[in-house]
C-alpha cells in the first residue's frame, strides 16, 4: 500500500511536518505498546495480528466446525461486531455471491432488527438437511445489544425446534471475557471465543470477531495478519514522512482545521464498498465527540462519506465539483489485477456498442481512464485529495489497509484531542429503545 499526497493535498509541506512533529510522542507510545504481549491499553489492538494464541484458538475451532458440508455462515452482530468481517468477505467473495450461486459456504449478516430478512435466513437454515450445513456466530461484547439479542432469540428457538440439541452445537459465541454472554454460553455448553477486554469493536477485526467467520469461509486469515503485521511496522515509524498513517492523519487534521468537515473516501473498486462502510464507522465513532479529553465541550468531528467510482460520479460528482468546498478526498484504488485480455474485457469491433471508437480497448482500460479523469478533474477545479494505492484486493492487501486505517484514526484522534475508543452518545438511542420495550 502506498500513500501519495504531494501536489494534490494542497497542504504546505512545512505545515505538514510541523503537525507531524507533534505526533512523535504518540508514535513512541504506540511503539512501546507494540513490544508488549498483553492488552494493557485500548491501543493494544495493534498487537492482535501478532497474537499466536488468537490464531490458534480460531484455527482449532474453525477446523472442528468447518468442512465441506458447510454451506451457510450466519454472523449475528452489528457495528464493530460485523462490519470488519463484512468488509473483507465482500471484497473477496460476497460482492460476487449473487452470480456465483454454487459456491459455498456463503456468509450472511443479521445486523438490524429486520423481520423480513430474518424470515428469509430462517427459511434457508430450516431447509438444511443437517445442522452441519450451517454455523451461527453470535458476536457481542456484552450480550446486551438489542438487535443482536432479538435476532438470536428468534433464530435459535426455531432452529432448536427443527434440529433439537444439535442446533446449539452449530452455535459459536464471540464476546469479551467475563461478560454475561460468556457465562450463559458456557452454562449451555456453547463454544466461546474470547476478545481481549481492552479491544473495542471497531478495532477488533484481527481478533476472533473477524478471523473466525473468515476462516470458516475459507479466506486466508494468515495472509490477512501478515499484511497487517507489515503495515503496523511502517505505521509505527517515528520518521514522520515515511509513516503513511501519521501523514494521512495529519492531512485530514489540517483540512479539518481549515473547515473541511467532510471526508470523502472514494473507492474505485466496487467490491470494496463494505470496506468503505467499515472505514466510515471507524472515523465517525472515533473522532465525533461532544467533549475533548479534558472534558471541554467541543462538538467536534469529521463526517466520512463512502463513494464508489465511477458510479457515484453520476450521483455525487456534481456536488463534489460544483458544491461547497468543505471536503477532503481520499482516492482508494487497487493497482493489482490480471493482465489477461479476456478478464480485462476486450471490446470487440463487431459487437453492438454505443461508441464504436472503443473497439479494441478493454473495460479495465476504461476503468483506469475514468479514475484518472476524476483525479484530473479534481486538480482542475482545485479540490484537495490524496491517493491510497492498494497492492490488490487480496487478504494481505486488505489487512494492510485496515491496520493502516486503525492506526491513522488513533493518530487523528490524538491530534484532535479526543478519545478514539469510546462512543458514549451511541447509548442514547439504546436507552430510549429499551424504554419503548419496557425493559
Amino acid at each position: 500500500m502506498e500513500l501519495r499526497h504531494r501536489d494534490t493535498a494542497r497542504i504546505d509541506e512545512s505545515r505538514l511536518k510541523q503537525i507531524g512533529s507533534g505526533l512523535i510522542p504518540y508514535l513512541r507510545h504506540l511503539g512501546e505498546l507494540a513490544q508488549e504481549s498483553e492488552y494493557t491499553a485500548h491501543e493494544s489492538s495493534i498487537f492482535l495480528p501478532f497474537d499466536g494464541d488468537v490464531l490458534s484458538s480460531v484455527d482449532t475451532l474453525a477446523r472442528s466446525l468447518g468442512g465441506k458440508g458447510l454451506r451457510s455462515i450466519v454472523v449475528v452482530g452489528i457495528g464493530g461486531s460485523s462490519m470488519g468481517t463484512r468488509a473483507i468477505y465482500d471484497a473477496r467473495l460476497g460482492y460476487f455471491d449473487a452470480i456465483e450461486r454454487e459456491r459455498s459456504p456463503k456468509m450472511f449478516f443479521l445486523e438490524d432488527a429486520n423481520p423480513v430478512f430474518l424470515d428469509r435466513v430462517l427459511s434457508m437454515l430450516l431447509g438444511a438437511k443437517s445442522p452441519e450445513e450451517f454455523l451461527v456466530n453470535v458476536i457481542s461484547e456484552s450480550g446486551k445489544t438489542l438487535e443482536t439479542a432479538a435476532n438470536v432469540g428468534a433464530l435459535l428457538s426455531q432452529l432448536e425446534k427443527r434440529f433439537g440439541g444439535a442446533a446449539r452445537e452449530r452455535l459459536v459465541v464471540t464476546t469479551k471475557g467475563g461478560s454475561s454472554l460468556e457465562g450463559e454460553a458456557m452454562k449451555r455448553g456453547i463454544s466461546v471465543l474470547v476478545v481481549p477486554q481492552r479491544v473495542g469493536g471497531r478495532f477488533s477485526v484481527f481478533s476472533p470477531v473477524g478471523l473466525f467467520p473468515l476462516a470458516l469461509a475459507g479466506l486466508d486469515i494468515k495472509g490477512l495478519r501478515t499484511g497487517a503485521q507489515e503495515m503496523r511496522d511502517r505505521c509505527l515509524s517515528k520518521d514522520f514522512l515515511t509513516n503513511p498513517a501519521a501523514v494521512s492523519a495529519a492531512l485530514r487534521f489540517l483540512h479539518y482545521q481549515e473547515g473541511k468537515l467532510t471526508n470523502v473516501n472514494f473507492f474505485f473498486d466496487p467490491e470494496l464498498e463494505s470496506l468503505g462502510g467499515w472505514l466510515t464507522q471507524l472515523i465517525a465513532e472515533s473522532v465525533g465527540k461532544e467533549r475533548d479529553i479534558d472534558g471541554k465541550e467541543i462538538r467536534g468531528g469529521i463526517t466520512p462519506i463512502t463513494s464508489i467510482g465511477s458510479r457515484d460520479l453520476h450521483s455525487l460528482g456534481q456536488l463534489y465539483f460544483g458544491g461547497p468546498r468543505d471536503k477532503f478526498t481520499a482516492f482508494v484504488k487497487s493497482t493489482g489485477g490480471s493482465s489477461n485480455a479476456e478478464s480485462e474485457g476486450t471490446i470487440s469491433s463487431d459487437a453492438f456498442t454505443f461508441l464504436p471508437e472503443l473497439s479494441g480497448k478493454t473495460v479495465a482500460g476504461v476503468k483506469e481512464a475514468l479514475f484518472q479523469g476524476a483525479r484530473t478533474a479534481y486538480r482542475s477545479v482545485g479540490l484537495p485529495y490524496m491517493d491510497i494505492e492498494l497492492g490488490g484486493t487480496d487478504e494481505s492487501s486488505l489487512g494492510a489497509f485496515m491496520q493502516f486505517a486503525m492506526i491513522e484514526v488513533m493518530c487523528l484522534a490524538y491530534l484532535m484531542r479526543v478519545n478514539a475508543f469510546d462512543q458514549p452518545a451511541v447509548e442514547l438511542y439504546k436507552e430510549e429503545a429499551r424504554k419503548a420495550l419496557g425493559l
